[in-house]
């Protein structure tokens, strides 16, 4: 991650703190949980794929959510597994 970016993010927590910015949050161990659910054995860099995925290609509309997770977890790894 740049600096340029860390500086976003302090920008970013400054504004949280005051209460005029939120933020969801996922992690690897959210994906993780979802894949079990599921019966889908991944790594934890294989969730950090995921989440890339889910943080890449979602639509504003609809956010980050469950589903999203799901489908991006069925996307990637299913038919690795043969779901």
């Amino acid at each position: 991650m740049s600096q340029a970016d860390w500086d976003h993010l302090k920008a970013y927590k400054k504004e949280i703190i005051k209460g005029n910015t939120i933020a969801c949050i996922w992690s690897t161990d959210d994906v993780l949980y979802k894949a079990s659910i599921m019966g889908i054995t991944i790594t934890p860099e294989q969730a950090r794929e995921v989440l890339k995925e889910c943080e890449t290609a979602h639509d504003a509309d609809i956010g980050i959510n469950w589903d999203t997770i799901s489908f991006w977890i069925h996307e990637i790894y299913a038919e690795k597994v043969g779901i």
